[in-house]
């Protein structure tokens, strides 16, 4: 089913010289196909960015879970490279205790 207004339809129908309502009936059909391949290359750049997304996930709760396997979990709520603020996130971990006599 074509997506055309009844204008156009009746347009079609009125005209008597049938070369030039198969000309424009033409000129309707590639319009109709170009629509159709714009939204089918929407429809397809949309599901490749989902289905990029879902990877990503599932890619960062494998980390996750293997940061957990590996007592790694602690405190840390990102998942991208640690920023430097020159404090340990947990006591113990990578510094040692300022106090004296520690």
């Amino acid at each position: 089913m074509l997506n055309i207004s009844v204008e156009e339809k009746q347009h079609i129908l009125e005209q008597f010289d049938i070369n030039k309502r198969l000309s424009e009936t033409s000129v309707i059909l590639h319009r109709e196909m170009q629509k159709a391949k714009i939204g089918e290359k929407i429809m397809t750049d949309v599901k490749d960015s989902i289905n990029k997304n879902q990877r990503e996930y599932y890619l960062r709760e494998q980390m996750k879970a293997i940061r957990k396997e590996l007592g790694e979990d602690e405190g840390r709520t990102h998942y991208g490279p640690e920023k430097e603020t020159g404090r340990s996130a947990a006591p113990g971990r990578g510094q040692r205790s300022r106090r004296p006599g520690t």
